[in-house]
């Protein structure tokens, strides 16, 4: 398979190296930075408007926000682009992303 040039690329080319099934559903962690703890709570309400079926973790400077699909670049870029724009406005930012394998 071929992926972009970047992290994200370099991740998925990482994993295709090590054997991964691309095929199978599996649980993928998208972390969420905050700027300061006043906005935890604000930012992980919005994040579950978008993804209302998501499990929720929350440490102290960012949170975790934990679906279930199968896992493509596309949906990984789609899901972090998601999750910044809707915890934008309380200093969220998702760019990382990881998987247990």
């Amino acid at each position: 398979m071929s992926w972009p040039e970047g992290e994200d690329g370099d991740v998925f080319r990482s994993l295709e190296q090590d054997g991964f099934d691309f095929a199978e559903e599996v649980l993928i962690d998208f972390n969420v930075d905050v700027d300061g703890s006043d906005n935890m709570v604000d930012a992980i309400s919005a994040a579950l408007e978008v993804y209302p079926d998501a499990d929720i973790g929350q440490e102290d400077d960012y949170f975790v926000v934990q679906l279930q699909s199968r896992l493509t670049y596309d949906f990984v870029i789609e899901v972090q682009q998601k999750l910044t724009a809707a915890t934008a406005k309380f200093g969220g930012q998702c760019d990382s992303w990881g998987i247990l394998h």
